[in-house]
């Protein structure tokens, strides 16, 4: 590859197909597409190498952008026939590779990305949302929590 195309963006919005985003978004979509990394992809789409990793994570949260991923991700998944079960097959046929051909990485990876599509695992944010809850607010929800306990145990009929 040409130094002269590394910078150089490879669509255009009606490639996008969606006529809300500019040229440089639209390639931005599609570059994003190629390997999910922001960065990398801002930078191909034409953004500036110095501040690509700024662009990348304000693109990615316009919602137009959002939308634009989803939608062609969909079309790609859709034309490549590629199904919630055969990632999991896949990832569960990597999670349990042994021998020759394994990696312990790959089967880390794989793990958790079981791990997270089961939602085993809570986010470090809804953890430390969680956490900053105010204590007497949390003493005060579970003194009621066990006074209605108490209040059903001796509503409750004796066996007497």
């Amino acid at each position: 590859m040409k130094t002269s195309e590394i910078h150089k963006p490879r669509a255009t919005a009606s490639q996008a197909g969606s006529a809300d985003l500019t040229p440089k978004q639209a390639a931005f979509v599609t570059e994003y597409l190629i390997d999910r990394n922001a960065t990398q992809a801002a930078i191909r789409a034409g953004y500036s190498s110095n501040t690509a990793e700024s662009q990348g994570s304000r693109l990615l949260s316009k919602a137009k952008i959002k939308s634009e991923l989803d939608r062609r991700g969909a079309k790609i998944a859709k034309n490549r026939e590629i199904t919630a079960e055969l990632v999991l097959n896949g990832l569960l046929t990597e999670a349990e590779r042994i021998g020759t051909n394994s990696s312990h990485g790959a089967r880390v990876a794989a793990w958790r990305a079981l791990g997270e599509y089961l939602a085993l695992f809570k986010q470090r944010h809804e953890i430390e949302t969680a956490t900053k809850r105010d204590p007497q607010e949390i003493k005060a929800e579970v003194k009621a929590a066990l006074a209605e306990i108490d209040e059903e145990e001796s509503d409750a009929p004796t066996g007497d």
